[in-house]
């Protein structure tokens, strides 16, 4: 059982790196599409007040 939760951890390891690197290849793809108007060049950090409260918003 054990030598099974360990290759399960393994294989499930080896798909989640696989889908980082088609994910990031897609963003990639599609960014280089968007105009240059599109595109932002740094991120920021706000603190927000919203109907639930106050929280941190990120903008990417």
């Amino acid at each position: 059982m054990a030598g099974l939760g360990a290759g399960l951890i393994v294989l499930g390891h080896s798909v989640g790196q696989g889908f980082n690197t088609k994910a990031r290849q897609a963003i990639d793809t599609y960014n280089r599409g968007l105009p240059a108007s599109a595109r932002r060049n740094k991120s920021e950090i706000n603190l927000s007040a919203t109907g639930n409260g106050i929280g941190l918003v990120l903008k990417f």
